[in-house]
């Protein structure tokens, strides 16, 4: 069983549902999730979480992103991109000044009204499936925020001006594109479009369906790592980065192997000496990394994992209600909060048996 996270690089013209669906047979697993939706005409980072990794979705966070764009003017399309029909259109080719001058409007806490065509719920259904059935969909504006948004070219020739922009969550670049270009009275959409981060995840840290086909991402190290009854070790006496796989413990004594995922100890990928990437899978607790994680022992591990609360001293930095990881060592346990003095599991991960 594979257990973690992978930086996808999406292709254009794949859905993130099929994209998750392609992950799932390359890895020969039934349980995967993405992290967020990307539309099927961009392409970039779609963070898609492997086995016990998925009951980490909720609480990872993807408030920043960042993206690179084109806007082609002169033209507004029922979908805001250039997969829909045109609705509007415009001789007029906004200048250098004019634009700049205009994004200025765009950033910082904006409102901003979702595509006809998004994946928002309206009364329970996807908003572009009422779109496709002819209905007039109603969507309500919200607040969103843009960090920052920059122009890097313009072609006046072809009218058309790439940018980029880092966002939070939320954020719509196809209504940046129609509210830019109906705000500078030129109508515009979405002609290109590339997702570069999501939260930690990294356009130079990803990898693409094509590399996961041609490697072997599931090879077993013959590293292994020794339980005892506080923490988890490998045999030279070194934490390991890896996905963990299950193995008999016989008297909380064990050997355990790891899944190579040729990870550094800063969570990146590492390279062989051909350059190949040899691994790809981020293990759950390098996700988590931004998650506070109070260190257990077996005997509360075991309690934790059978849904039980336990009382543990000490934790003066938490407050009611608050979330946080329990591990053994780097492994984690199960994501928990803290109640009234009590630690109680919300996600217990199946890791380790």
């Amino acid at each position: 069983m594979v257990n973690g996270w992978l930086n996808l690089d999406k292709p254009t013209g794949m859905s993130s549902a099929q994209a998750v669906t392609q992950i799932k047979r390359i890895f020969g697993i039934k349980k995967a999730g993405h992290l967020g939706t990307l539309d099927p005409l961009a392409s970039g980072i779609l963070p898609i979480a492997l086995g016990e990794a998925t009951k980490t979705i909720p609480y990872l966070s993807c408030d920043l992103k960042a993206y690179n764009f084109t806007i082609k003017w002169g033209k507004q399309t029922t979908t805001d991109d250039l997969g829909g029909d045109i609705i509007r259109t415009s001789d007029i080719k906004p200048e250098y000044n004019q634009i700049n001058c205009a994004i200025k409007d765009f950033i910082g806490e904006i409102t901003q009204t979702p595509p006809q065509f998004s994946a928002v719920k309206i009364k329970g259904a996807r908003a572009y499936k009422l779109a496709r059935s002819g209905q007039k969909v109603n969507i309500k504006p919200r607040q969103v925020k843009i960090h920052e948004l920059k122009m890097i070219f313009l072609d006046t020739i072809n009218n058309i001006a790439d940018f980029s922009m880092i966002c939070g969550s939320g954020v719509y670049v196809r209504s940046i594109a129609r509210d830019l270009g109906i705000e500078l009275n030129c109508f515009g959409h979405i002609t290109q479009l590339r997702r570069t981060m999501v939260g930690d995840f990294k356009e130079d840290e990803s990898v693409t369906i094509e590399q996961l086909t041609k490697k072997n991402t599931t090879t077993y190290s013959p590293q292994c790592l020794t339980l005892d009854t506080n923490t988890y070790k490998s045999c030279n006496g070194q934490k390991i980065l890896g996905a963990y796989v299950k193995n008999n413990v016989r008297d909380e004594i064990g050997l355990i192997p790891v899944l190579d995922t040729g990870m550094t100890s800063e969570g990146g990928m590492t390279e062989d000496d051909g350059g190949n990437t040899k691994g790809f899978i981020i293990p759950i607790e390098s996700a988590l990394k931004s998650m506070f994680k109070v260190e257990i022992s077996l005997e509360e591990a075991e309690k934790i994992r059978k849904g039980q609360e336990i009382i543990l001293n000490n934790l003066r930095n938490l407050k009611n209600y608050d979330i946080f990881c329990t591990i053994v060592g780097n492994v984690p346990i199960a994501i928990c909060s803290f109640t009234h003095g009590y630690v109680k599991p919300i996600r217990v991960f199946n890791i380790l048996k």
